[in-house]
C-alpha cells in the first residue's frame, strides 16, 4: 500500500520533475501490484491547484477528476 499527496497525483498529469518516478507508482497500480490510498481532501485540492495555478480549461479539469476516480484509489 502506498499513500500518495496532492504533489505526486499532480504528476501524473503534469510533465515535471519526479514524473516518472510518480507514474512508476500509478503503473504498479493498474497492474494490481500496488494498493493506492489518497486522503479525501486531494481530489479539492488537485482540482484547486489545476483551476489557479495552470492555464487547464475546466472541462479538462473534470477529465482529470474522472481519470483519478476511475483509477479506483482508496479513498480515506
Amino acid at each position: 500500500m502506498v499513500i500518495i499527496d496532492t504533489s505526486v497525483a499532480y504528476k501524473f498529469f503534469t510533465s515535471e520533475e519526479d514524473q516518472e518516478q510518480a507514474l512508476k507508482i500509478l503503473r504498479k497500480h493498474k497492474e494490481g501490484e500496488e494498493v493506492i490510498v489518497i486522503p479525501d481532501l486531494l481530489l479539492y485540492e488537485i482540482a484547486n491547484s489545476w483551476a489557479t495555478k495552470t492555464n487547464i480549461n475546466p472541462s479538462q479539469i473534470t477529465t482529470n477528476l474522472n481519470d483519478l476516480k476511475d483509477a479506483l484509489f482508496k479513498i480515506k
